[in-house]
């Protein structure tokens, strides 16, 4: 059950040379996304600091909506509970 051809001599290595292009432009997409978040992170918390705390001072059930509806899954699990 010998699989290895010994015969031949030489090594026979595997041409992955698209998989590495195809990886590199997934992992360069990545970084791209990653800087763009980071930049929109750092504009919001500088430039659109002042816009974005009287908003959210104007709206607060739409703040507090997010917080609320993560609730959901929880009520729902006591309320099945006791019945």
């Amino acid at each position: 059950m010998d699989n290895f051809d010994q015969e031949s001599g030489q090594q026979q290595y595997a041409n992955d040379s698209g998989l590495n292009v195809f990886l590199s432009k997934i992992y360069g997409y990545m970084v791209l996304a990653i800087f763009v978040s980071a930049i929109s992170a750092y504009l919001t918390m500088t430039v659109f600091a002042g816009p974005i705390s009287a908003f959210i001072a104007q709206h607060q059930l739409f703040t507090a909506l997010p917080l609320l509806l993560l609730q959901v899954p929880i009520v729902d699990k006591i309320l099945l509970q006791h019945l």
